[in-house]
């Protein structure tokens, strides 16, 4: 089969199975479409694996495949045809968001049994797989921008699933509004740059802007700005990542999938499909790494101090998207995309993980009411400590092999970008030490430690969920436990494909595509000296101990544990996540209601009254032409006779 046809099966599956879905209504049983929906996303999957071994027996391996459906618009010279791009960049994406969307959706179909909306549900998990191959199978801009926008679309859908929680709906208006800031800024940016090349597809744009805007000029810098803005909305960076911790509001699963291998990954793609825009701004470069630095330590110290357990994980999440950035934009594309691929593993992981014991105990989110858990949840337990480590960098563990990759070359790319890159790195090292913490925090005081009251009433089987004692059945059933499983036998070996001679080495596949370093020293710095890896490889493995061991003397034996009340004012900024919600509240939310109230205000007194003055005058207006309609011929031929009376006066004075 073409690699072609292959692209096109990945891509179209997911929306046949919310066609089916919606198409069946009512008629369709829960179980049937729990079906519909995983079985499209498992054709995709199988699609994309299909598409990797064609590529792989490609003689030609050079830029991607472009298939063209049919044009959109044409006029003259201009065209924007609905074209996909695969390479390797695609195809790794289509890997990870397909493979990982499939596990997802299985687990969902145990995670919401028994919810009055599950076709609708799973009918959303579809939209939004489609939604994200659009985006990272986009040919041109145009394309880019229509996934973008369904991504966002698809994502308010599911964060707001639960429509009758107020906060739920809340936390679905941020994310979607926050991110159409980005979707905004990036229009711009597709805007600027049709002005100076004349075309939207990807390859001419990246063979025709170079020419017509100057390397490290301020136009080059603009374009990339705007790009950014949609990159750091939809990865949660700083300034745009409060939508982010809100959006734990919808069902787990949602927070899986979204958070983990695809929507808060738009952004790092995004600067690896546009490598060669970002190529001609240096400064662009070092706002993208040193973005990342900022981002992974603020949301790093704040998960110190979050108490709701898909909090912890969701800055956890942006803290790593933190990380992918800094790879990215030190030109490391190769590392970032892997990065990427493991944080899926360990990250979809972890959430799913967290699901079985919000599932467990009848929905319960706060970790404070936890502990224990250990004795009456092993196989979770053993599954989640696997996340942890890997989370943490611990060898050999997935996010060991990536997340040293990324502080390599942050420590290499001291010598093109200099003092910002070695801030960018101490940065880094310190956030490999937060990440320790904070995730063995979680570990500690959910599944060690004495037991709870909520922990014993599970261990005795009174916590209810959907009717029945949540341990009857063990943990979890087996549609949710088994796709867990699965990501955890992942996370132990996703790493091992960095090893050269056992699986193809992730920058190496991604060489030679739309996504591969192409200035020469950035090129020099994937080749560093072994002294300087071993060198970023021990720090990083000390980092993750150290950060282990100080969460172990404060949570988990509690040697330490007075040293939780010693800093009472930094733990409420930690809380507080900095205070970006309360300042954004302060500078935009409460002006824009101040404004509506005003406007509301002003309708009230002025514009109602006035309306009402209005409908006054034109019913009593009404009625006095309504008297003059008597229905009498003589009445109406004695007004008909005056009136040409009046003309002839009139015209008779005008002569005069």
């Amino acid at each position: 089969m073409e690699l072609s046809t292959l692209a096109w099966i990945a891509y179209l599956a997911p929306l046949v199975g919310v066609l089916a879905i919606a198409l069946g209504g009512t008629r369709l049983g829960a179980r049937t479409a729990g079906i519909v929906s995983c079985l499209a996303i498992f054709v995709a999957f199988v699609a994309s694996i299909g598409a990797l071994l064609k590529w792989e027996s490609m003689d030609d391996e050079g830029h991607g495949v472009v298939t063209t459906a049919w044009t959109w618009l044409s006029a003259g010279t201009f065209r924007v045809p609905f074209e996909l791009l695969v390479d390797p960049l695609s195809i790794w994406m289509l890997l990870v968001v397909t493979g990982v969307g499939f596990l997802i959706h299985v687990y969902s179909v145990g995670y919401m049994a028994g919810d009055p909306q599950f076709n609708r549900f799973m009918a959303y998990l579809n939209l939004f797989v489609f939604s994200m191959l659009t985006l990272v199978l986009a040919g041109n801009f145009v394309l880019l921008l229509v996934g973008w926008g369904l991504v966002g679309m698809a994502s308010y859908l599911l964060i707001g699933f639960w429509h009758d929680r107020p906060s739920a709906v809340i936390a679905a208006k941020k994310a979607f509004i926050v991110n159409a800031i980005g979707d905004v800024t990036i229009m711009l940016a597709i805007f600027l740059i049709f002005r100076e090349t004349g075309v939207l597809s990807f390859g001419p744009v990246f063979e025709q802007l170079p020419g017509a805007v100057s390397t490290d000029g301020g136009k080059a810098f603009l374009i990339c700005l705007l790009l950014l803005g949609g990159a750091f909305a939809k990865s949660a960076q700083l300034p745009l990542h409060t939508w982010l911790p809100d959006a734990m509001e919808g069902p787990t699963p949602v927070s899986a999938l979204i958070h983990a291998a695809t929507m808060v990954t738009a952004g790092v793609y995004a600067v690896a499909r546009l490598h060669p825009v970002f190529d001609l701004s240096h400064q662009a470069q070092i706002l993208i790494f040193m973005t990342g630095g900022v981002t992974l330590l603020v949301a790093g110290f704040t998960a110190l101090a979050q108490t709701d357990i898909k909090r912890v994980i969701a800055y956890s999440t942006m803290s790593q998207i933190g990380y992918m950035f800094i790879a990215a934009g030190m030109g490391a594309y190769g590392a970032a995309m892997f990065h990427l691929a493991t944080h899926a593993f360990f990250k979809a992981l972890l959430f799913l993980g967290a699901g079985i014991v919000i599932h467990a105990l009848a929905d319960e989110q706060d970790i404070r009411t936890m502990g224990g858990l250990r004795k009456h949840m092993p196989k979770t337990y053993g599954l989640f400590l696997v996340a942890t480590l890997a989370l943490s960098g611990v060898i050999p563990f997935a996010g060991f092999f990536s997340k040293d990759e990324i502080l390599n070359f942050a420590l290499a790319g001291g010598e093109v970008y200099g003092a910002w890159a070695y801030a960018t790195y101490a940065m880094a090292v310190l956030g490999a030490i937060l990440t320790g913490i904070y995730s063995f925090r979680l570990l500690f005081l959910v599944f060690h430690g004495d037991e709870s009251e909520l922990v014993q009433q599970y261990g005795r089987g009174e916590v209810m969920h959907h009717g029945h004692a949540t341990n009857e059945h063990g943990e979890a059933p087996r549609t949710m436990f088994w796709p867990v499983a699965i990501l955890g036998l992942l996370t132990v070996v996703g790493g091992w494909i960095a090893i050269p001679g056992l699986f193809a080495v992730p920058h190496d596949f991604l060489h030679g595509a739309e996504a591969a370093p192409t200035r020469e020293a950035l090129e020099a710095a994937e080749f560093v000296p072994a002294e300087q890896w071993l060198l970023a490889l021990t720090v990083g493995l000390g980092c993750a101990v150290v950060g282990i061991g100080l969460a172990w003397m404060i949570w988990g034996s509690g040697a330490w544990s007075g040293m939780r009340s010693r800093f009472p004012r930094f733990e409420r900024v930690f809380q507080r996540a900095f205070g970006f919600d309360a300042a954004y509240d302060t500078v935009f939310v409460r002006p824009a209601q101040a404004i509506a109230e005003g406007v509301r205000s002003t309708d009230e007194v002025v514009t109602l009254p006035m309306l009402e003055e209005i409908e006054i005058a034109t019913r009593d207006s009404g009625r006095g032409f309504g008297r003059m309609q008597t229905g009498l011929v003589r009445t109406y031929a004695f007004a008909t006779a005056i009136g040409m009376l009046a003309i002839i006066v009139a015209f008779l004075w005008i002569e005069a």
